[in-house]
């Protein structure tokens, strides 16, 4: 699966935003081949909405481009606010508890950044060793493990069930630092947002 993941400031509306997703961009982008779901996740006071768009194969995604352009400018605009990047990812890893993630969930996303010659390595080291101790997180609702193999930057999205879990997930994460950075893995500073919509193709 593959991600591209738009980033905007600046948004005075978050509700409206996820209006404008629902209401807008899903009936356009859900025609569009290879697309797999849209999530959406926010940080209110900071005006900053973060959209992932899923897409089954890398070419999906490119053709997608230019119809992905249009939509994103007519989104940002509604949101009243300013696009900052566009990334795209690689999936490589997606766990979804027995209570999936919906809007409300909070989110806690780690930056991550390694060798690209280590990435099959180190998604290795992370299925086996990392995976079970977030999954074992009380509260768990979902993983969702990103990188760009050419550049090594990735990141890391977990959703949870409310402020207790959040704070136990952080918790175990500041634990697994050191392993990381045995591994040849930089761990990035923890952002904390909020699941405002999500809908699977």
């Amino acid at each position: 699966m593959f991600v591209r993941m738009t980033l905007t400031d600046g948004v005075t509306d978050v509700d409206a935003a996820a209006a404008q997703l629902r209401d807008e961009v899903l009936p356009q982008v859900k025609e569009l081949k290879g697309f797999r779901g849209i999530t959406a996740s926010a940080d209110r006071e900071a005006g900053v909405v973060g959209i992932l768009t899923l897409w089954e194969t890398e070419a999906d995604m490119k053709a997608s481009d230019a119809a992905a352009s249009q939509m994103r400018e007519n989104a940002v605009k509604a949101m009243g606010g300013r696009l900052v990047e566009v990334q795209a990812y690689e999936q490589v890893v997606q766990e979804i508890g027995g209570t999936p993630p919906g809007p409300g969930s909070p989110l806690l996303i780690t930056p991550t950044k390694m060798d690209p010659a280590k990435v099959d390595e180190n998604v290795e080291f992370f299925k086996a060793n990392v995976l079970p101790d977030i999954k074992s997180t009380p509260g768990f609702r979902a993983v969702r493990n990103m990188i760009n193999r050419s550049t090594g930057e990735g990141m890391v999205g977990i959703v949870l069930a409310d402020d207790a879990s959040v704070q136990e997930a952080a918790a175990r994460a500041v634990k697994r630092r050191e392993r990381a950075a045995q591994q040849g893995v930089e761990l990035g500073q923890i952002s904390r947002r909020e699941v405002i919509f999500t809908a699977m193709g």
